[in-house]
């Protein structure tokens, strides 16, 4: 397990609880801190002190919340890592779930559910309110639908297999997020499974460094790309990252990065009435259809 702190004193210890009451043993949890100032630090080596699967290692300098994820990844040792955030609580089944779904892929992501800053709920599925309507798999969907529309799969529900490290790091300095980077990258590799079980319990406390997240209309977003002038979600930097990455995407994949990379290849009125057709063309593999569901 990969996990990445910074001043998170105030939801550490129930993470970390969850973590070591998972049902699945695990051999190691690497936990990289980014130089926080408050009782963070003391909180691992406390918990360090009374478990030797948890090796913690104290940046020397601060490394920004991408960089020091990627460190924690590297640092793993075990053939499956699971990615893990400060501020969430495990499901007991979390560990569980994922690994039990990595057969055939190299990125899993199971299904987490929303909560308040003292961890009340709904029910409601970080999946349902970014619109995500589960489908067979298809890679193809799910690289639309990321590249088109939005990330519905929170990285601390993400679990990769080591070998994914080869073509996923480092996390290009132009890309945002390293989940979103991650889920992008497998998809088109066709490496990618989404289970739709839910595993975390996903803290919304208006401090993430992901930000807090809103039901964004498919409609909406449709008139959105056509009307405005600019985008700016990093997808232009996310499609030419990938065109890199030629030599290793499966033939059958590039006709997807080819849509993206003339998708974010301008934004001239012709370019952007050309995506309009595109996007009705492929509505339902892009935006799904609507839920019914949370």
């Amino acid at each position: 397990m990969a996990l990445a702190t910074y001043n998170g004193e105030k939801f550490l210890r129930e993470q970390l609880d969850s973590l070591l009451n998972q049902t699945l043993p695990f051999s190691e949890l690497v936990i990289c801190d980014d130089c926080s100032s408050d009782a963070t630090l003391s909180i691992l080596q406390e918990y360090a002190a009374r478990d030797s699967r948890i090796k913690v290692i104290a940046n020397e300098q601060n490394l920004g919340f991408r960089r020091n994820f990627e460190k924690a990844i590297r640092l793993c040792e075990g053939d499956l890592i699971a990615l893990c955030d400060q501020d969430d609580v495990w499901l007991p089944e979390h560990l569980a779930v994922l690994a039990g779904n990595m057969e055939g892929c190299l990125l899993t992501v199971g299904a987490s559910i929303i909560t308040d800053s003292e961890g009340n709920t709904d029910g409601v599925r970080l999946s349902f309110l970014k619109n995500y309507e589960t489908r067979s798999g298809n890679p193809e969907d799910v690289f639309r639908f990321v590249m088109f529309y939005q990330n519905p799969f929170q990285g601390a529900s993400m679990m990769m297999r080591r070998e994914f490290r080869a073509y996923a790091l480092p996390v290009p300095s132009s890309v945002a997020y390293h989940d979103v980077w991650f889920v992008h990258l497998a998809s088109i590799l066709r490496e990618f499974r989404f289970v739709d079980i839910p595993v975390t319990l996903y803290r919304l406390h208006g401090a993430n460094t992901s930000g807090n997240h809103k039901r964004t209309p498919r409609l909406r977003t449709l008139i959105g790309h056509t009307l405005h002038r600019t985008l700016t979600n990093n997808r232009t930097e996310l499609a030419l990252e990938l065109s890199k990455l030629r030599r290793v995407i499966p033939s059958e994949s590039l006709p997807l990065l080819e849509d993206a990379l003339r998708y974010y290849s301008s934004r001239s009125l012709s370019r952007r009435l050309s995506n309009l057709i595109f996007e009705l063309k492929n509505y339902k593999s892009i935006y799904g259809t609507r839920q019914s569901r949370k």
